[in-house]
Order: C-alpha cells, then sequence, then structure tokens
C-alpha cells in the first residue's frame, strides 16, 4: 500500500460516518498489541483551542527533553500532519504501512475512520515515544483517544458545538467532555462557565482527581501585541513569547503551562523556550502585509466571538471576510457575527461535502475581496478549516510545525 492507496482506503471508511462507543477501538488495539499502555499521555479535549493547547503542551515537554508524539486533528494539506513526533510529521510511505498493518483488524471491527486513525498513531508511537499529547476528536466519552489512561487531561472551554453527538446544554457537553478524566489523575480546566465548572469538578470528586482552573492559578495579561508576536503574562511566568496571535491564546499557553508544571523537572527556560517554539497553521495566521490577509480556522460561534476580538486588536480601516462554512454548523449566528465585525462579507463554498452553499470558487472569491482591498484594509477568511486548506496553499505551500 502506498500513501496514495492509503488515503484511498481512508476515504471508503469515512463513509461508515461517526458511530460513538468504544467496543471497536478497544478491540482493535487489543489486536495491535495494545500500543496504548507504552507510553505516558495527556488528553486534551475542548471546544476552540484545543489544538495550540496541544501544541504548546508537546513544544515544552520536547524541550524538556522527552521525545512527545502528537496527535490532532483535522489537518490542513495531508494526514501525515496528524501523527507528529518531536513536532515532526510521519513520513508517507510510514503512514501508508500503519494504515496497511491496521487495515485488516479495522475492517473485521468495522472501525470507523477516526478509530482507523487513532489506532495508526498509537501504534506508530509505539517505542518511540515518552509522552503523547492527544487532542480529542469530538466530546470524550466515547472518542476513540479516551482509550488511554492518562496522566493529566486537560479541557479548554465548553461552547455549543456537536449538538447532534453531544448534547443540547452545556451541562450535558461539560459531562461529555469531563469523562476524559480518569481515576487518580489530574484535570487542567480553563472553563469558568458554573454550571460546566460545577460538573468538571463532581468528576474530579468522583475519580479521586486534582482539580486545577488555569485562570485562578495563571491569570493572564497581554502586555504587547504586533503582527508577528504577541508578549503576555501567565501567573509568574512574566514576558512570555508567542508566535500565535488570536485572542485567546495566552489562556491556551497558559493551560499548557498549569499541565506540565504537574511534571517534575520541567523549567521555567523550557516553558519559555517551548511556548516561543509552538507553531500551529491556519489559526489566525498572517499571510499577507498589504493588504493584510489572515486565516482563521474558527468554526463554531464561540469561535467567531474570539475572532472578533482578534481582529479589533489589529489596527486597519476595513473588513473584508470570505466566508465558508461548513453547513451542519450553526451558520446563521455565525454568519451574524462575520456581518458585525465587517464591512463586506463574500460567501464561498469549498470542494468538502459539508460545505454551505457558498456563491464562488474560494480562490476566485478572494482574489476579488483581495483585489477590493485597499492597502490599510484587512482580508479575513474564515469559517472552516476545509476552507482554508484550499487558500492557504497560493501564499504557503507547506504545513510545518518546527
Amino acid at each position: 500500500m502506498n500513501f496514495s492507496e492509503a488515503n484511498q482506503y481512508l476515504e471508503q471508511v469515512q463513509a461508515r460516518g461517526i458511530q460513538l462507543g468504544l467496543d471497536r477501538v478497544r478491540a482493535l488495539l487489543r489486536e495491535l498489541g495494545n500500543p496504548e499502555i507504552t507510553f505516558k499521555s495527556i488528553l486534551v479535549s475542548g471546544t476552540n483551542g484545543k489544538g495550540s493547547t496541544g501544541m504548546y503542551l508537546s513544544s515544552i515537554l520536547q524541550e524538556a527533553g522527552y521525545k512527545v508524539g502528537t496527535y490532532t486533528s483535522p489537518p490542513l494539506y495531508s494526514n501525515t500532519e496528524r501523527i507528529l513526533i518531536n513536532k515532526e510529521k510521519i513520513p508517507g510511505q510510514e503512514f501508508a504501512d500503519l494504515i496497511e498493518q491496521v487495515k485488516p483488524s479495522a475492517e473485521k471491527h468495522n472501525a470507523t475512520f477516526f478509530e482507523t486513525l487513532t489506532a495508526a498513531a498509537y501504534l506508530h508511537f509505539k517505542g518511540k515515544i515518552d509522552y503523547a499529547v492527544l487532542e480529542v476528536g469530538m466530546g470524550g466519552r466515547y472518542d476513540a483517544t479516551n482509550i488511554v489512561s492518562p496522566e493529566i487531561s486537560v479541557i479548554t472551554n465548553i461552547e455549543l458545538d456537536h449538538t447532534q453527538y453531544l448534547g443540547n446544554t452545556i451541562g450535558q457537553i461539560a459531562a461529555e467532555k469531563a469523562e476524559i478524566v480518569h481515576e487518580n489523575s489530574v484535570l487542567v480546566s480553563a472553563e469558568q462557565k458554573p454550571k460546566a465548572a460545577s460538573v468538571l469538578k463532581q468528576k474530579c470528586k468522583q475519580t479521586n482527581s486534582h482539580y486545577h482552573q488555569v485562570q485562578d492559578e495563571y491569570p493572564t495579561k497581554t502586555t504587547n501585541f504586533s503582527l508577528r508576536e504577541q508578549i503576555f503574562d501567565a501567573g509568574n511566568h512574566k514576558g512570555l513569547h508567542t508566535s500565535l496571535l488570536d485572542f485567546s491564546q495566552p489562556l491556551n499557553a497558559a493551560a499548557a503551562i498549569s499541565a506540565v508544571e504537574k511534571i517534575n523537572g520541567i523549567t521555567e527556560q523550557q516553558i519559555r523556550d517551548g511556548i516561543a517554539k509552538t507553531l500551529w497553521p491556519g489559526r489566525f495566521e498572517i499571510v499577507e502585509d498589504s493588504p493584510l490577509v489572515t486565516l482563521s480556522a474558527a468554526h463554531n460561534p464561540a469561535g467567531f466571538r474570539e475572532l472578533e476580538k482578534s481582529l479589533a486588536r489589529i489596527p486597519h480601516k476595513r473588513t473584508l471576510t470570505v466566508l465558508g462554512m461548513c453547513g451542519d454548523k450553526d451558520t446563521v449566528t455565525m454568519q451574524k457575527i462575520a456581518e458585525g465585525f465587517s464591512d463586506e462579507v463574500y460567501k464561498t463554498s469549498f470542494g468538502h461535502p459539508r460545505s454551505w452553499q457558498g456563491n464562488r470558487d474560494p480562490k476566485f472569491v478572494l482574489t476579488e475581496a483581495v483585489g477590493e482591498a485597499n492597502p490599510d484594509d484587512l482580508v479575513c477568511v474564515c469559517g472552516s478549516i476545509f476552507l482554508i486548506s484550499q487558500v492557504r496553499k497560493q501564499w504557503l505551500p507547506e504545513v510545518t510545525f518546527i
């Protein structure tokens, strides 16, 4: 099986859709020799921000001398972005070999797309890493990543998203995400909504786990902001630098700091260097200066509200927004928020089955928006990572985390 054949197989598997439950992945991993028990793990869940929080974690742990596996989704360009060791993407042929190895058991147990990929990642990590930083795909209780026994669990925030699977209230969604807290472990939470926080604290009591509230232990303050970096404080950590520019990044970094400080021996300098070296492409990423063009993978109402705050910090005159969303999201609310912070909205669709019905090809729409922008205007492309993956390549043909 080559890389192309592996991706073709995974596309076929996607037709199985989302099927909640851990029985399939548990049986699949058993047949693969239970690779998930061969490394320590940190689980990261949350509605938004879990990807960057996971990358901060991986970067700090790597600075501390650990060999770190990172599992994240979805990718921008290629499935090789999903499985990293010390922030390096898995080579294409190694990825194909893994899928070929997993395929017989995956077919036997009718494993889903995400279950198959998760099993492949755990198999790749076996014998190669000290820690795995694992981004939960959706929810927590029945997510394939949750087959591990994490030393530390992190929940960035809890908003209304994936309600058809996780529930229609913050309390219901919090209960699903709280299931990544295992017996005698640690939960680091950046969530402050009273109902959600109550659910998380109760879960910690039930599991004899320690609860840590990020905003209490590591209050954040941005002290300097430019188009290249922001400088911020997190608790007693002063003057931290990150190249990630969106409004929520200091809090995401603080969550990572809280988690790694539960591991003995990690120093202030390792934390500082790890945060400074963290990259997370396509998430409020500036790709052109005149006019400013920023790409944001904001894809739900909470993400759009954060995007509005991020845009407000950048000096510019008009905001021209290229908007392309998944039709199964709350498109009405997101469009309303976008119209509120935009002078002009250009709707577009993108080549994915979940795309809403926009007007025209995204590259054409983007060219139109950039062409109509003045040098002191800002063009914001947002709504779905699938949209970002299509337009980003005209500026940056590669995705790198180093």
